[in-house]
């Protein structure tokens, strides 16, 4: 289960609906200045209950009201994007959008305009999503994330080194994933300056396996996935680059990834707030790939590489097989 929260600190009242997947609708309410509320409608127990969820938020009263109604259970929700504001000493959730299979709800926004601090956030639920979850204040809701789980695949199929790495010498802990070949998914996450956490969703031994979370940070200003076409789709390429801001630290600014069937990204924060040294980087995966590797800080991805099987290993491995079935 992965936990996408958002890219600010929060003190407000937390609320969490894990698990509460089957919204049939959702009500929201604002004031001229930020998102009061909001109200969550389920249905429970294999269709037979209906639930309405307490009010999320507060506020003395809303100028604005707007309920969404989906088509439960064929409509479910894709992605959730939207703002948040800083105003009067406390961040707040100042504008939201709902996409789903079938379409696009919102923004739901206030009509003030003033030039106050934004901080944006499109959070892409590319497996299923499992709830929402976050925080409000007494007058308004504080902050909104999602829960989800990578797609599961039906009867997945199992196929059972060189080391290919950064140029510079790390500094943070270790990950490695070596073997974890067989990848459907990657989770992507951004703040606003580095990438700084990823999942892998892969099959391990006929079974489904979400990956550790690599990274850290406080939260996501974006989450991007990639899905791929298992089994017929792989890993031939990744590329992108490394900034150097001080000479105690480096972590990875851009990753595009690239498969047999196409290209994914390049995903990259949405600021370079950052100066520094950028380096880029190139590797071309000439066999079968068998895992990435790479390092992490407190907050961000500071590098990563791959394992490969060299195509010469792969024909020499056939060629005994095939002579010992001889």
């Amino acid at each position: 289960m992965m936990k996408v929260r958002p890219a600010l600190r929060t003190v407000g009242t937390s609320w969490d609906h894990l698990g509460k997947t089957e919204i049939s609708q959702i009500f929201i309410s604002w004031s001229n200045d930020w998102i009061d509320s909001i109200q969550f409608a389920y249905v429970e127990d294999g269709g037979t209950n209906a639930v309405l969820s307490e009010n999320i938020g507060g506020g003395k009263g809303s100028t604005y009201m707007e309920s969404i109604t989906f088509d439960c259970p064929s409509e479910y929700i894709t992605r959730v994007s939207g703002r948040y504001r800083y105003d009067l000493g406390s961040n707040y959730l100042w504008s939201i959008t709902f996409d789903t299979n079938k379409g696009t709800y919102g923004p739901y926004l206030p009509l003030d305009d003033r030039n106050l601090s934004v901080i944006n956030f499109n959070y892409h639920i590319g497996g299923k999503f499992c709830g929402f979850f976050g925080t409000y204040l007494r007058d308004g809701i504080e902050s909104i994330g999602v829960y989800m789980k990578p797609l599961e695949l039906d009867n997945p199929v199992v196929y059972k080194m060189m080391k290919v790495g950064p140029t510079f010498s790390t500094r943070g802990t270790p990950w490695d994933n070596q073997g974890k070949a067989e990848i459907t998914q990657i989770f992507i996450s951004c703040s606003q300056t580095y990438i700084n956490y990823m999942y892998f969703a892969y099959i391990e031994n006929g079974r489904y396996v979400l990956s550790d979370k690599f990274g850290g940070g406080q939260g996501s200003a974006s989450i991007k996935t990639v899905t791929f076409d298992y089994p017929s789709e792989y890993i031939t390429q990744i590329s992108g680059k490394y900034r150097t801001p001080n000479a105690m630290r480096t972590f990875l600014s851009s990753i595009t990834f690239y498969t047999n069937k196409g290209t994914y990204g390049p995903y990259a924060p949405s600021s370079s707030y950052f100066s520094g040294c950028e380096s880029e980087f190139n590797y071309e995966i000439g066999g079968k790939f068998c895992g990435f590797f790479g390092t992490h800080t407190g907050d961000s991805i500071e590098s990563i590489g791959f394992y490969m099987k060299p195509l010469q290993m792969m024909l020499a491995n056939q060629t005994v097989a095939s002579r010992h079935a001889n």
